[in-house]
């Protein structure tokens, strides 16, 4: 009897946490959202961008890993409806290649230290914590 209701328990508290980490990745997305949107309109903002220097730079805003269907509805919000997914998936495998972005986990992307201009031994970032582990 005891053990039926600590295994309830148990799958309760994994469904919370599941909850909570999708919540926590919804804010995360809404902050970059409201980001980009007071930066759109204080300026031309990445509508006025390239299509590379405009993902770079959600990248730079975001504060996690963003999925290239995360960047592109950013650049929607920002006024940019002409990026199809595969283009920017496109983009940022261009990126991985030049050494600007790396994927910490599958489908996530964010920039390398080197695009941040962050070099070993350079001393560390601002915060003093590199947005990606060096190898």
């Amino acid at each position: 009897m005891a053990q039926a209701r600590v295994e309830d328990i148990e799958a309760r508290i994994a469904e919370i946490d599941e909850l909570i980490r999708q919540l926590a990745a919804e804010r995360a997305g809404l902050h970059l959202q409201r980001r980009l949107l007071l930066e759109t309109s204080a300026s031309d903002g990445l509508a006025g961008m390239g299509r590379t220097e405009a993902i770079l730079k959600v990248l730079r805003m975001a504060a996690r890993p963003l999925r290239p269907k995360e960047i592109t509805e950013a650049l929607r919000q920002a006024g940019r409806s002409d990026e199809p997914d595969n283009i920017v998936s496109a983009t940022l495998n261009h990126l991985k290649q030049r050494g600007e972005v790396v994927s910490p986990s599958r489908g996530q992307w964010e920039l390398s230290p080197q695009a941040y201009g962050w070099r070993r031994g350079a001393g560390r970032p601002p915060g003093g914590r590199w947005p990606v582990r060096l190898r």
